[in-house]
């Protein structure tokens, strides 16, 4: 009786899936909205470097469809972790670690030797990348590279 009533609940949970689209008015609309582009910031489509001790980059949401994070779990601890300013990920370094943290941001490079926090925010923000602790900043496009103490690049996004 058990497997008998099984198999019939199977049968009616298979028979309830529909493979046809919603084409109503709201479903066209949702799902245009959900996959319209929002507008991004042209400011890191340059080729350029960016080495620091720290480097924290903040942006609206959508954020992390522009950043690629590498890093090696010997050499480096992530976390992640919802908080009331966003979504934040943190990676540091290792005592010890000879690799530096490795992000990209659209065309910037970012290698990191300490830490690095990502925070992507609800809202309309403009993406700013801040690094901190001797920094060596190389716009290759234009040919100019510099030592710095600290380095703010903001990205204004287009609306």
């Amino acid at each position: 009786m058990k497997i008998t009533l099984a198999l019939v609940t199977l049968l009616f949970a298979t028979a309830c899936v529909t493979t046809k689209r919603d084409n109503t008015g709201a479903s066209v609309a949702k799902r245009s909205l959900a996959t319209s582009q929002s507008g991004w910031t042209t400011d890191f489509l340059r080729n350029r470097l960016l080495v620091a001790d720290e480097v924290r980059i903040v942006g609206p949401e959508g954020l992390r469809a522009h950043i690629v994070t590498r890093f090696d779990p010997a050499f480096a601890t992530r976390k992640e972790e919802t908080i009331p300013e966003g979504y934040l990920q943190t990676f540091h370094a290792k005592p010890g670690a000879d690799r530096a943290l490795a992000c990209y941001l659209d065309k910037l490079q970012i290698q990191v030797i300490r830490k690095l926090t990502v925070l992507e925010r609800p809202g309309p923000f403009d993406v700013v990348v801040e690094a901190v602790g001797e920094v060596y900043y190389v716009d290759i496009d234009a040919h100019r590279e510099q030592r710095l103490p600290s380095v703010r690049i903001e990205g204004k996004i287009q609306r």
